[in-house]
């Protein structure tokens, strides 16, 4: 299943849509993201294929590149960033 990690905290991801930022409904529960307002979502299809998209006004990028509001593909090892946080994407099957 796909998951993120920061630091040492790893949350798998389900299916459908999974807040970066905040602490409501399908926020991603990793302290440090807790905190800030929603930044990103990321998406998990039936297949496992995830993607990205910015949803707040704070930069974030994705394997040093700006996201913007369209979809970014994400992949085992992608690098998203914003501030001083990064957090690693990563799929147990390798996807």
């Amino acid at each position: 299943m796909p998951f993120v990690t920061i630091d040492r905290e790893r949350v798998t991801l389900p299916i459908g849509e999974s807040v970066v930022g905040g602490s409501g409904p399908g926020s991603v529960r990793i302290t440090p993201l807790t905190r800030l307002s929603p930044l990103a979502v990321i998406w998990v299809g039936p297949d496992r294929m995830a993607s990205i998209r910015r949803v707040g006004s704070t930069a974030v990028t994705v394997n040093n590149t700006a996201l913007g509001e369209e979809p970014v593909i994400l992949v085992n090892g992608s690098q998203v960033e914003f501030g001083n946080v990064r957090i690693l994407f990563g799929d147990s099957a390798g996807g």
